[in-house]
Order: structure tokens, then sequence, then C-alpha cells
């Protein structure tokens, strides 16, 4: 941004020749107490001698004022100016305006505030930071700014507060902090100090019930540095694969480790059990100390004031407790409370960047709303983004008052982005995220892997728009997706839902939700799982998707009240069947593109449309003629697929008698038995009798007809016969 604006202010200024002379200008804008003017913008405009009109530099007319220039965090700028000494008439000088607006607020803030000086630029570069020392204050604070480590928990009124290495200041009032630059963003490393940071985790850790810890080449390395550094592991291996899903607790995270190489640590207390022999790769979550705390004083100064951005640190840190709110500011809450009001946003700084790693130690005692920055009264217009939490593998062993809580909960008009989830809680019935209320937003790029037993639910009563934007879910419980929500309606796009345990892959449940979904991957792995389960009343509209499952791909309504189905450019199968339940009434329209598998139960479900039943040609195998057409009978200029099929009979070899038959298989299988089958004899040598012309029909079913032809055939002579199967 910086380059971006010294580049617009040498655009702007100057049309002259390359080789004209400019000073690089530099500078730090602080008011008298040493706070930096964050977020003001500083202007340069040239100062004439009096009775002057212009100047030029090496003869081109120059403009006399730059755009303005944004100040970063620390209150520093840079810019390029045209050199007092080279400037024509002599005697010029450049006058800086610097502007801060709103500032921050009285009483405890100045509010706007503005700073100039009138100076001689000259040279190849200089600095004006001296005449800018001592700027108008930006707070009332009577005792200066309290320098402090973290900010704390509680503070005195009418005090400014700023952590050491830091370049935020933060003024007191009601015994809340609040930022002073007017941004409203309150950044987690004030709180927590960068002491607590630089958490990471070891895939290949190998335990043996030892009190050595021994981890893999491409493992971080580590260093003496961590000395009496927490250490928490699991039999868990890292990419969930060849491990059990029980996760055994190996090391709890009361441990502190004692260095030894870059791939070797001691434990204060021995490995509970034996997990890894060097290749194996198991979970190892190591970081300075449980930062859980600062985060929950954090979250509460975020919360005190309405609209307020948090900004999480980039890195990791180690988090032993739940940071929920009971009773915040009622800020776009619901119920009888002011929903215009703008709720909270928790920002990372990226997916991979800013991680949780959440520890044993967790309990969900006195847990007022979800574990991870929930707000009781204050979920609507929330935005969580942009951050990790990872787990270690700990999928049981956390405390079990946390069975069947929430990870995540949004309300309406909320966003929730860009957040990895992995390894933690979903034995116990953790989910993942719960979304109540009337609702409308968005989820978008996130990606959660054995994180909790229900990825996403919408509960009971849900109703609204949720979209569903890329969404990986993998779980070894529940449905990863769980819709309850009368009348709410789903849109999902491009998202992966995989169950390996137990239950439906994505379940939408009665209650006439809707559920549309393009392009997305729907797995139940196991034997005994489903892909998709369409409950009582509710409607799924499926494009572009595709349904794999250990039992079947589609259970449809599970429930007593008929739901539909409709499928387009869909793969469905099962290692059971690829549809089936289904009560009286129920619907599947086939909207062409599908592929079914052959395994079908389809009892009380009704088919509308068989535009899916093509792509496969016709052979003369599907067309099985009986005896009663000759001894050598057989079809020629086969065309066509299932639904339409063309050929010519030649009536060759002996035998030829009354009502002879074609068993007709279908390439590819109905689902259900088509409601029209017809065949047709349209030509050929054979006259065209009333009595034969139609072939009468029977024995239908889904995968095939038998025709009988009303007639005997005549030696050598043809019949060229059309058939037609499909919906009326």
């Amino acid at each position: 941004m910086r380059r971006l604006s010294v580049f617009l202010a040498a655009l702007f200024l100057f049309a002259v020749p390359a080789l004209a002379q400019r000073t690089v200008v530099s500078g730090t804008v602080k008011d008298v107490n040493g706070v930096a003017y964050a977020g003001g913008t500083i202007q340069a405009l040239l100062s004439l001698p009096v009775g002057v009109s212009g100047a030029t530099l090496n003869g081109a007319q120059i403009a006399g004022t730059t755009p303005r220039v944004t100040l970063d965090n620390t209150g520093s700028f840079l810019m390029q100016l045209p050199d007092n000494a080279v400037v024509q008439p002599g005697g010029t000088q450049w006058t800086f305006n610097v502007n801060i607006s709103p500032g921050a607020p009285p009483p405890l803030g100045t509010g706007p505030q503005t700073c100039s000086a009138t100076l001689t630029i000259t040279g190849a570069s200089q600095s004006v930071s001296a005449s800018f020392s001592a700027c108008p204050a930006l707070g009332n604070s009577s005792g200066g700014t309290i320098s402090v480590s973290v900010l704390p928990l509680t503070c005195n009124n009418g005090s400014l507060y700023q952590v050491t290495g830091s370049l935020r200041v933060y003024s007191c009032s009601g015994n809340v902090l609040s930022p002073t630059d007017g941004t409203g963003s309150i950044y987690a490393i004030d709180y927590v100090g960068v002491a607590g940071l630089g958490a990471f985790r070891i895939c290949q850790a190998t335990y043996n019930g030892t009190t050595t810890v021994t981890s893999g080449a491409s493992d971080p390395p580590f260093t003496a540095a961590m000395n009496g550094w927490k250490y928490e592991g699991t039999n868990q291996p890292c990419a969930g694969n060849g491990g059990t899903l029980s996760s055994t607790l190996e090391v709890s995270s009361t441990t502190t480790i004692t260095f030894v190489n870059a791939h070797q640590i001691t434990l204060s207390s021995a490995a509970a059990g034996s997990a890894g022999n060097g290749s194996t790769c198991c979970y190892g979550i190591l970081g300075p100390k449980d930062i859980g705390p600062q985060l929950q004083n954090f979250f509460n100064a975020v919360l005190a004031v309405c609209g307020h951005t948090g900004i999480l640190y980039d890195g990791g840190g180690l988090v032993g407790n739940f940071i929920s709110h009971a009773n915040p500011q009622v800020c776009g809450a619901v119920g009888g409370f002011d929903v215009n009001q703008q709720g909270y946003t928790i920002k990372g700084q990226s997916q991979n960047s800013t991680t949780l790693f959440m520890l044993d130690t967790l309990s969900c005692a006195g847990l007022p709303d979800a574990i991870l920055f929930g707000a009781a009264n204050a979920a609507q217009s929330v935005q969580i983004s942009d951050f990790s939490v990872d787990g270690g593998g700990n999928l049981t062993n956390v405390n079990a008052n946390c069975g069947s809580k929430n990870i995540f909960r949004l309300g309406n008009a909320s966003l929730f982005a860009n957040i990895g989830g992995l390894q933690w809680g979903n034995v116990i019935g953790l989910n993942a995220l719960a979304i109540g209320g009337v609702f409308t937003g968005n989820i978008e790029n996130v990606q959660f892997f054995n994180f909790g037993n229900t990825c996403a639910g919408l509960g009971t009563g849900t109703a609204g728009v949720l979209t569903i934007l890329n969404l990986e879910c993998s779980s070894p419980g529940g449905a990863t997706l769980n819709i309850t929500g009368g009348g709410s309606v789903v849109n999902s796009v491009g998202s992966g839902w995989a169950n390996v345990a137990g239950g439906a892959a994505l379940t939408v449940n009665a209650g006439s939700g809707t559920f549309n979904s393009k392009g997305d991957i729907i797995t139940g792995g196991a034997s005994g799982q489903n892909g998709l389960a369409v409950g009582s009343s509710a409607v799924v509209n499926l494009d572009g998707d595709t349904i794999t499952a250990g039992t079947s791909g589609i259970v449809l309504n599970t429930g007593g009240t008929p739901g539909i189905v409709h499928l387009k450019d869909t793969s469905v199968s099962g290692t059971g069947s690829g549809i089936s339940g289904g009560v009286a009434g129920s619907k599947l329209f086939d909207e062409c593109g599908n592929t079914f598998q052959a395994t079908n139960t389809m009892a009380n479900i009704a088919v509308l449309g068989t535009c899916s039943i093509t792509g496969t040609t016709i052979t003369a195998a599907k067309l099985v003629l009986s005896a009663g057409w000759g001894a050598s009978a057989a079809w020629t200029a086969l065309t066509g697929n299932t639904q339409l099929v063309q050929g010519t009979i030649t009536n060759t070899g002996a035998g030829q008698a009354a009502n002879p038959t074609i068993t007709y298989t279908f390439p590819t299988p109905f689902l259900v038995a088509p409601d029209v089958c017809t065949a047709y004899q349209v030509g050929g040598t054979q006259p065209i009798v009333a009595a034969a012309e139609f072939l009468t029909p029977s024995s239908v079913t889904n995968t095939g007809v038998v025709f009988t032809y009303n007639g005997t055939p005549t030696v050598n002579l043809t019949e060229v016969i059309q058939i037609r199967c499909g919906s009326i």
C-alpha cells in the first residue's frame, strides 16, 4: 500500500523528464504523548513566494498539491517531492498538512485533529519526523499512556493503554477498553502477548509408553527455546487414516517438555500408552502456554461495543477453555431486541496461518453458548472467518459435559467463511456448527474433518435461506448436514459431504424444507450407511451431484409424508440399492443426464420422466429371438438405445412357427417398469397385416419386456421392427 501511495503521489505531481531532481520524504506523526496518528492522512502543498503564481521543475510546470497519503499503523508515510533547491523560482517550500478523523471520540478522545509544518525539502532523502513528534493529543488521559505487557481485564477509567511493542492504543471507559483509532478493531495479540504464541503440531510422533517423544523428519523442528512448553499427544493419525477413531490420549496437556534435539524431546511424565513405530502418523501439539483465558478477555472486549471486530493473531495458540459469553451487549439480537444493530466479527489472518489448538483440559461446565466465540442473544449479523481449529486428534477425551454441545453457532444474516476444523470431539457428539433462528446467511470455503459429530445443523423451526459454497465435510459420526428446519431453503454448491461410520452423510428431515445442491459430492462410506436421507415433506433438487454409499445412495422419505427428489446430471449408487425407501406418494423426477445403478428398491416411489435412460447402444444380445423366427434368424441394421430401437429380422433357417417372441433386455435399466412399451412392424418383405402389425408386450419390468408377434413369419422374408419404451 505504501508503494502504491508513493507511485500515485509521483504520478499526480510530475509530468517532467525522468532526470528531474526529487527528494524522497519520510516521516512518522505522533501526538504529544507519543501516540501514533495511525490511519490519518498527510498531504503536501507547494508554498510559493509572494506574487508568484506557478513553479517549474527542469522547465516543466508542476502541480502544487499531492494526493492524500494514508499513515500506516505506526503513523509513518513515504512520498517523493520536487527538491526546493531545484524548483524555480527560488524560495519555495512544502507545507505538510496532517489530518485524522474521526479520531478517538470524547470524552476519552479528542476527536478529529490536524497538524502541519512548512519545511524546505532538499537532497536525495529527508525525514520530517522531528516536525511531527508533538502533534495535538489524541486522548484526554491526564495520566498519559500506561504501558502493559498484555491488556488487562479491568482498567482505570480515563486512562490510555498500550501493549509494549504494539502500535495500538486503547482507552478505558466504564472499565471497558476500546481502540482509539476509530476502527472498532480489537486485536487478540494485545490480550495474549507474543509469549503465548508459537504453538504447532507434529504428525509423526512416537510415544511407546516412555518419556521420550521422537518426531518425523518432515515435522517442524524442536528448539531449546521450547523448554517448559506444554505438550499433548494422541494416537490419532493426523491424516485420519490407519488409526482408531476412539483416539487414545497418550500424553495429557499437563505435561511439559525438555529439548533434546531437533526431533526429540523428553516429557515430564511418561506417555500413557504405546503408539507409533517411527512410521505411524500420531498427533502431538505443543506450545508455550494455555492462552484460553486471555482469548476470553479478548472476546469480552469485542462484545463490549456493538459492531466491534476481533482480529486474531498470526500463528498458533493452545486453548484449554471455552471462549463464550453469557450476557453481552445486545447487538444484532432477536426476540424483542434491536435486530438492526450490527453483530460482532471474529477474524483471523487466514485458515492456514491462525490456528487454535484445543487442549484436553477443556470443560463445558457453565458453557453459556457455543464453545468458540458464542454469545447468547447476539447471534444475528455475526461474522466468523479466516482461522482453523485443531483438536490434536482428541476425538473422545473431551470432558463428557461437552457432549452434544455446539462448537460454533450462527444466527440470521451471518457469515461463516474460510474456517478449518480438524480432529476434535466427534465421538462424544460435538456439533461443529449450529444454525438457528430465522436464518439467512452464507457458509463459504469451510473444511471440517472429523470435527464434531455433525458438521452443520439447521435447527428445528429454522426458516430462511442458507447458501453453502465449497464446504468440505467428513464426519465419522452423525449426518454431515442435518436440516430439520421447517420452511428452510439450503443452497449448496461445490461441497463435499462424507460420513465414514454411521447414519446418512446428509439428512434433509421432515418439515417442508428444501435442499438445492449443485456439483456436490455426497458419500456414505461404510456398510450400513446411506448417502442422502430425505425425510417427510422435504424437497431435494440435485444438479450435477455424485452420490455413493455403503448401502443406499438415496433413501427417500423415511417418515410418514411423501417428499420429492429432482435429479439432473447426477450419479447415484450404493453397494445395496442406488435408490430405496419411500412412502406412498413419494416422487422422483428424472430431469435428464442422470446415471443410476441396476439395483434400486422403488416401492411407493413414483418416477416421473425417463430421459436419463439413454446412452447404451442396442445390440442383438439384448433382443433375443425365439425359435419360431427360424433356426438361424438374426437381427441386422440395429439402431437406437433403450427407449427407441429399430432393427431388421431375417427369418432364415427352418422352423418358422406361430407367435414367436422377442425378449428385450433394456441396455440401461429403468428405475421402475416403464409406463408404456410398444413394438410395431414398420417395414420389411414380410407383408404387414393388421393382426400382426402390433406385437403384444408382456412381463414388463424395469429391466426388460417380452414382445409376441401375432402371426407366422415366412422363411427368408424380413420384418423391420420398431420398439418404444418409456413414461407417459
